[in-house]
């Protein structure tokens, strides 16, 4: 049992190593935004400029 938290516990953290960090700029006008659109997942960081 020890070894099925264990394996449990090292795939969530290779998982967790593929963090991305997202960064999105604010234009002018409030509705602008560069990129338009960003794909996050769970663990991302989104970064707004």
């Amino acid at each position: 049992m020890k070894l099925f938290f264990t394996f449990v516990l090292l795939a969530a953290l290779v998982s967790s190593a593929n963090a991305t960090v997202h960064t999105v700029t604010a234009q002018n006008t409030p509705t602008h935004f560069l990129p338009v659109t960003v794909n996050a997942v769970v663990g991302d960081t989104i970064r707004w400029t």
